[in-house]
């Protein structure tokens, strides 16, 4: 089990970053490069990064960063217009690894965020004040369960409780919890029966019909002709289950990940299932039915060489009003090179009768040798310097990329870089 020391001494401030010129970005985004602190002694700083939330909002110019090793985590703020990189003094052993940040409801200058290593969650409070930062541990669920901590879905509706992957089991836990003796084990048990495989669980939450439900990505029949699957499960009653599976029409061995967001703004979010070289949206438009999404997709998002259905994120990047669709392959590889990593940003325009296939607006890979695994995550983070205009945080295993777009279909101010 992995041990975390905590310092609650003010924060180190360290600005480690740098512009980098990518060839293919040259007219549209400006790009900087967010490395690790001098004082970081972790390894793969960049490849985990969350924004920081106030309320149910997300924090305009922070997030916060994580690798591997003792000193895994760090926050990035560019609230002034130029990031300043903060190592947390946060002392972990050098086996742990950031497996997932999650962001937590907070206010202003008191920010919250859980980080998982497999078989531990740690549930943190960041502060701000006149002296500086300061951080503090809340609370910590250690487990014993295979891949326990794979990932993290807060419940707020529910007091915000939270529901745990493991690596074939899910579990529920309220937000008080600090042993494995207070989780309910027997009602989220993946199904085993249905030739479903549940390895790498993915986890969102809409309501419905009064009730709150949870999605699941999978796959059926493992290891010999798999196809993705989805698990819908009635949180006000765990035996209330609809499985749906899907054939070779719509491709894609497994669920990568799975997100939902209100598209078109009528208040219902919309679900967004990433699998193999597609993303699959499903829209919510049923609300007398079992389910407010059909059987099969409404829209398929699609890059002929890219495995953009593994990360899958939205936000403004135009300052139009509309939201993006940015989706990434942190294992590409261009050319045969070591160029590894790449993120495809999709319009909205699909959805009013753009047509039932979506291709990407624009695809980024770094030029250079150095950088690795770009795509390994991404967020949105809006801005102070440019209100109503997202900015794009990539994350990558040497560093994390903070962009500007400019120029792409539907952007108001193209020559409104204010970098």
């Amino acid at each position: 089990m992995q041990r975390v020391t905590l310092l609650l001494t003010a924060l180190f401030l360290l600005s480690a970053c740098d512009w980098r010129e990518f060839d293919d970005m040259a007219t549209s985004a400006t790009v900087q490069v967010i490395d690790g602190p001098d004082s970081y002694t972790g390894n793969i700083f960049g490849q985990v990064v969350t924004p920081l939330y106030e309320g149910n909002f997300k924090a305009p110019g922070l997030y916060v960063v994580g690798g591997t090793g003792e000193g895994g985590l760090a926050l990035v703020d560019f609230r002034s217009g130029t990031p300043e990189t903060i190592l947390l003094p946060v002392v972990m052993d050098s086996a742990f690894t950031v497996q997932a940040l999650v962001p937590l409801s907070g206010s202003a200058g008191d920010w919250r965020f859980a980080a998982t290593s497999l078989g531990s969650v740690y549930f943190f409070r960041i502060m701000e004040s006149e002296s500086g930062f300061s951080v503090s541990l809340e609370q910590t669920i250690d487990s014993s369960y295979p891949g326990f901590g794979r990932n993290v879905l807060p419940l707020p509706a529910l007091g915000e409780s939270y529901v745990f992957a493991s690596t074939d089991h899910l579990y529920f836990a309220p937000q008080d919890a600090t042993t494995m003796e207070t989780l309910s084990l027997d009602g989220l048990v993946l199904p085993e029966d249905d030739a479903v495989a549940f390895n790498v669980p993915f986890l969102g939450t809409f309501e419905h019909a009064g009730d709150q439900w949870l999605v699941v990505g999978g796959s059926t029949d493992p290891g010999t002709g798999s196809h993705w699957a989805l698990l819908f499960i009635d949180l006000a009653d765990t035996s209330n289950r609809t499985l749906l599976t899907f054939d070779d029409t719509y491709p894609g061995e497994m669920v990568r990940t799975l997100k939902l967001t209100d598209l078109d703004g009528d208040g219902a979010p919309e679900l967004f299932v990433g699998a193999g070289q597609n993303i699959y949206v499903f829209r919510n438009d049923q609300p007398s039915a079992a389910l407010p999404f059909g059987a099969t997709p409404d829209f398929t998002l699609h890059a002929t060489d890219r495995e953009v259905g593994q990360i899958i994120e939205f936000g403004d990047l135009t300052g139009n009003s509309h939201l993006e669709i940015i989706a990434a392959d942190p294992s590409y590889q261009a050319n045969g090179d070591k160029r590894l990593g790449s993120v495809s940003i999709y319009s909205d325009t699909f959805f009013d009768g753009g047509g039932p296939t979506a291709s990407p607006l624009l695809s980024l890979s770094p030029n250079t040798d150095e950088e690795k695994k770009f795509g390994s995550s991404l967020i949105t983070v809006p801005t102070v310097t440019f209100p109503g205009r997202d900015e794009l945080v990539v994350g990558g295993s040497n560093s994390s990329y903070l962009y500007f777009i400019t120029g792409i279909e539907g952007d108001d101010s193209p020559a409104a870089d204010p970098r």
